[in-house]
């Protein structure tokens, strides 16, 4: 149909005779108009309805953690009373929910009030367990916390409570947003052994103070770290004290109702220190079998290792025989079928690494190399070896083959090669 067909096209008509095209169009739009409006108002409706309802959750939660908060207030012991009294503490129930939330907050949950209230029985005692209905947990978070599954498929477990792995995340995070830890004059005396007990509680205290200050902003962090509820959560702020004497006080109260969780806060943070300035090795060479220990502890929660922990990745580099790259070379004696595994071929250098870039590579040849050199250390064909992961060190024993040279013991335990840096902060080359 040509445009002049279209001009002289006959006007529309209907039951009622021709039709009014203006009328229509105007009818169609108002139409549409009234259908997005109502639309609209559904959806302010329904906003509405769900913000009351979290309302009303919340009322109900705050209502439960101030029942739990008085339930422990009222069951004090004579012994905890004068404790309160020796360091003229008073306690209301506000306070105690302050303690609550952080107690539960070093657990590593990524919480929400309803979290804190997990955390604890009907007598306001702390659970060091913890279990989740798998349809709560993203697989994304399964990957990043040390989570169990039950034999009975219907729960997932926390591990024990360890404060020193699930704080590490939040002092490396403070630290990166510029309230750097390790610079400080009180820091640089403990590590050099120069602060007595008291000295290093006030240090501790200090830095909760600065990790405080931070951590409303951290808490944002976690929520949104891949929690399936945290596009409807992750405005929520942490109830706990920032101001250095709220924060005294809240510690104070809480190595009185729960002192051997407190206790292990509080050494978390100077755990921290001892972790960051490390790696902390112990070597050994006798009769051909190199045995050392790795004192940093395996156990660390940090986003951004993303799907590994730190311990993923000693198993990797134990198991995997890339630990050797930190232990010395493989000569030229070396057999011709384990050539491959390295990146020059002995004649061009006598002397040869197995390098650890094999691991972060993802091309399809240098995974089937790394599974290779896998399956071979494994076989034994490097020398039998074995290793202990334990929650404060790692332990590594290896008859290293004759067709390996040995680095001295004093480079090993300096960490020369930088790769136990690397394990431990699981940083790419």
């Amino acid at each position: 149909m040509t445009i002049k067909d279209k001009e002289n096209k006959a006007p529309e008509v209907d039951l009622f005779g021709e039709v009014d095209k203006e009328l229509k169009e105007s009818i169609i739009s108002t139409n549409k108009l009234k259908k997005t409006e109502l639309r609209k108002l559904e959806s302010d409706r329904a906003a509405l309805i769900k913000k009351e309802a979290i309302k009303i959750q919340k009322r109900h939660i705050n209502k439960e953690l101030m029942s739990l908060a008085k339930v422990r207030l009222e069951s004090l012991q004579s012994s905890e009373l004068k404790e309160l009294k020796k360091l003229n503490v008073e306690v209301t129930p506000k306070d105690l929910i302050q303690v609550m939330t952080f107690l539960a907050f070093s657990r590593g949950l990524y919480i929400a009030k309803e979290d804190v209230i997990k955390s604890f029985d009907n007598q306001c005692n702390f659970l060091h367990e913890v279990e989740f209905a798998p349809s709560m947990v993203s697989g994304y978070l399964v990957g990043i916390l040390d989570l169990e599954f039950q034999i009975d498929n219907k729960n997932w477990k926390m591990l024990p409570f360890d404060p020193f792995r699930n704080l590490y995340e939040a002092y490396y995070y403070v630290g990166g947003m510029g309230l750097e830890l390790e610079p400080d004059i009180e820091i640089k005396a403990y590590l050099n052994n120069e602060l007595d007990t008291f000295q290093i509680y006030n240090l501790q205290v200090e830095i909760f103070t600065k990790i405080f200050n931070m951590l409303d902003f951290v808490f944002c962090y976690r929520r949104g770290r891949g929690d399936v509820n945290a596009g409807t959560q992750s405005d929520e702020r942490l109830n706990v004290p920032k101001q250095r004497a709220g924060i005294k006080k809240m510690l104070k109260i809480g190595q009185i109702f729960y002192p051997h969780e407190f206790k292990k806060i509080l050494n978390a943070g100077t755990q921290y220190l001892d972790d960051r300035n490390g790696p902390n090795i112990v070597a050994s060479d006798q009769n051909g079998v190199l045995h050392f220990k790795l004192l940093n502890r395996p156990r660390v929660d940090k986003a951004f290792l993303a799907y590994f922990s730190r311990e993923n990745t000693i198993e990797d580099y134990f198991g995997g025989g890339l630990i050797s790259e930190a232990c010395g070379a493989f000569t030229d004696k070396t057999p011709k079928n384990l050539h491959g595994f390295f990146d020059l071929t002995f004649s061009e250098d006598p002397s040869q690494r197995i390098s650890s870039h094999r691991y972060y590579e993802i091309e399809d040849e240098s995974e089937y190399n790394h599974f290779a050199l896998a399956n071979a250390w494994n076989e034994g064909l490097f020398g039998p070896f074995e290793y202990l992961i334990t929650e404060e060190f790692v332990s590594f024993k290896w008859k290293y083959p004759k067709f390996f040279k040995l680095d001295s013991i004093a480079d090993i335990e300096a960490d020369h090669t930088s790769l136990f840096w690397k394990i431990l902060n699981h940083e790419p080359e």
